[in-house]
């Protein structure tokens, strides 16, 4: 708003969030507004009283969190150099805080962030020093994933082993497959489809992962033009999801990887075959979880109405969960694949529906990012209001990157 002109409603937004922190950092966005508009004097007295806010968050793990949102945020609008800066603070933050496991948390925050910065070997660095295996196993996936994504695929792959080393130390063993599942699949984007089948195939507790790894496999080696190998390695996949209680969300993985394989007509039967098993599952959170997993599958076979016709059947019956809180979180997750399958105002009329504060952010910045800048600007509104200030910022940063830039530079 304050980006688009309107400063007096954008500060009377501001002034109505309680959170300090969220305040402070909206308080930013309208003082560059002003500064804009010629307003220096308005803009300099709104910046000290931004600073004083933004200083009078206590909680340095909370801090550090936030900063992370925002170096990320800055990252994907092009500014790695205050990205950065951002994120120096944020660690110094993370590493003050008393309790260990909060300074672990914060810490994952602010290496993931480093990672999509393209800081890799600090964020690696930065893991070294993480005292929660998982949590610093997730980090170095991020690194991986990112390595691979930079073309540095062996530098991946070592980032990747050690991350599963990292993950194999955990003590509960579904924690551990869950975790692991996650290795096998970056590994597999990253090319190393031998290792990654040979981990998949190290997961024995939980079958429905091993299918999905094998999938993700699978589905690498035909892009790489290895089919025979492929089809052998998804048929066992299906066979696999087939032996599970559950099977239609594995089996939506597995049709999905098939359709990137070419096989059509296979991967369609699949599919359908997936959407009448969630279909007959009676629990509404299982059902409801089955037809979403369905829904993410034809979206990204590239069947959007028949996504979105899912997804409708998917809200009603989210709508019957008893549990208030897991139904608002799975009524965030359809409106999030909803706007992902381009039925924005039907997401968008999900998301006000949504009693749950921060699940009804995510579904309204998903979508702003999608939408043209007018109509993320209101959305985007709508999010602050709800003072989850973090999951806006990725959308801000499409709307207008300088925002971010003087939530940066004006406030910290």
């Amino acid at each position: 708003m304050a980006s688009a002109g309107d400063c007096p409603q954008a500060e009377a937004l501001a002034r109505s969030i309680t959170d300090p922190a969220y305040q402070a950092k909206v308080l930013a966005a309208v003082a560059k507004g002003l500064a804009v508009t010629g307003a220096f004097r308005d803009a300099e007295s709104l910046l000290t009283e931004t600073e004083t806010l933004a200083r009078s968050i206590t909680d340095p793990s909370r801090q550090a969190r936030e900063f992370a949102a925002l170096g990320t945020a800055l990252a994907a609008a092009g500014e790695r150099s205050q990205a950065l800066t951002v994120l120096d603070r944020a660690e110094a933050l993370a590493r003050t805080a008393a309790d260990p496991e909060s300074r672990a948390w914060a810490l994952v925050a602010v290496g993931q962030a480093l990672a999509a910065t393209g800081a890799h070997r600090r964020a690696e660095t930065l893991a070294d020093t993480i005292t929660v295996p998982v949590g610093r196993a997730r980090v170095l996936v991020t690194v991986g994933e990112r390595w691979a994504m930079a073309g540095e695929h062996q530098q991946a792959v070592a980032t990747l082993t050690n991350a599963a080393d990292h993950v194999r130390t955990l003590p509960d063993p579904n924690d551990q497959e869950r975790e692991l599942t996650e290795v096998v699949k970056a590994l597999a984007s990253a090319g190393a489809c031998r290792q990654a089948e040979i981990l998949a195939r190290s997961i024995t507790h939980r079958v429905f992962d091993r299918a999905e790894g094998l999938a993700a496999v699978g589905q690498a080696l035909a892009a790489g033009g290895e089919r025979e190998r492929a089809a052998a390695l998804l048929s066992e996949a299906e066979t696999l999801a087939r032996t599970v209680t559950d099977p239609s969300s594995t089996l939506a993985a597995v049709g999905q990887a098939l359709a990137a394989c070419e096989e059509p007509e296979r991967a369609d039967a699949l599919l359908s075959e997936a959407e009448t098993l969630a279909r007959a599952v009676t629990d509404p959170s299982d059902q409801t979880y089955g037809l979403l997993a369905v829904a993410r599958a034809l979206v990204a076979c590239g069947e959007r109405e028949r996504a979105v016709a899912l997804l409708a059947d998917a809200v009603v019956v989210a709508r019957t969960i008893a549990d208030w809180r897991y139904q608002a979180q799975m009524l965030g997750l359809l409106g999030e694949e909803l706007a992902a399958a381009g039925a924005w105002r039907q997401a968008e009329a999900l998301a006000h529906t949504i009693t749950d504060p921060a699940d009804q952010v995510q579904v309204l910045t998903r979508l702003a990012k999608l939408v043209e800048p007018s109509w993320a600007r209101q959305l985007i509104a709508r999010a602050l209001r709800m003072e989850y200030w973090k999951f806006p910022l990725h959308s801000l940063g499409v709307v207008d990157p300088s925002v971010l830039v003087a939530a940066a530079a004006d406030v910290w």
